[in-house]
């Protein structure tokens, strides 16, 4: 049987938590912040009986229906101590999950974008085919992107360790994102909105909308290298190269 399997952090249960050196070392406890929802996907009829009879049978530790009726709704089988989500979510989970919402749009709307290009890619061999104005356009973002990010590309260029060409790396990709993905750039630099604590599920998102911007400045750029390959005057005019 296949299952559906959602989980949710909700910081206003989080006072009673087991630690995190708890379960590493095998004491048990209980999450409480951690709101699991698991049911059957209905797949079929089976499916659905599962989740609306089954299922709450067996949590009251009732072998069927009439058994459950016989005893008051609580059987003398064992009773799940599995607990249904609240019908109504907390401010603070309804906060986090319309946040999850927002991040996750922004994700779908670049993942189209770049499946529209591989789809466009895949209909012909040839390198897709970019318009002269439009490559005017790239060549005047790719002109300003060289003159507001000049620190970080000289960054990137002399960085001399890892670490520091990392940092160089995500400072030039979040300021040629400024330019090239308006949207992402937004949705990314609002994640760092959270105050001086970052929990993990901050540190998630912020990733997350990191990597969104990131794939989609790569987008761009292979974009920008087909229009200075079909239109190199127009490049050389506009930023001298």
């Amino acid at each position: 049987m296949r299952y559906v399997i959602d989980y949710y952090h909700d910081t206003a249960r989080e006072g009673d938590d087991t630690t995190i050196e708890d379960l590493q070392i095998g004491n048990g406890g209980k999450v409480n912040s951690l709101l699991v929802d698991v049911r059957p996907a209905l797949d079929t009829p089976a499916e659905l009986w599962g989740r609306m009879v089954s299922m709450p049978l067996a949590r009251r530790g009732c072998a069927s229906i009439v058994d459950c009726i016989l005893n008051g709704g609580k059987a003398n089988a064992k009773i799940s101590e599995f607990e249904p989500l609240p019908m109504m979510p907390s401010e603070t989970l309804r906060t986090s999950m319309d946040e999850s919402k927002e991040v996750w749009a922004t994700i779908q709307k670049n993942a189209n974008q770049i499946e529209g290009a591989d789809a466009c890619d895949s209909t012909t061999m040839d390198e897709q085919a970019i318009t002269e104005p439009e490559a005017i356009k790239i060549a005047e973002s790719y002109a300003k992107i060289l003159e507001d990010c000049q620190d970080f590309k000289a960054q990137l260029k002399n960085c001399g360790n890892d670490a520091d060409c990392r940092k160089a790396f995500m400072g030039m990709t979040v300021c040629a994102g400024k330019v090239m993905c308006p949207l992402q750039h937004k949705s990314f630099v609002d994640t760092l909105d959270v105050g001086q604590e970052v929990d993990e599920m901050a540190s998630a998102k912020i990733n997350i909308a990191f990597d969104t911007l990131g794939e989609c400045v790569a987008g761009n750029d292979k974009k920008a290298s087909s229009a200075k390959r079909q239109y190199p005057d127009v490049f050389k005019r506009t930023i001298g190269k």
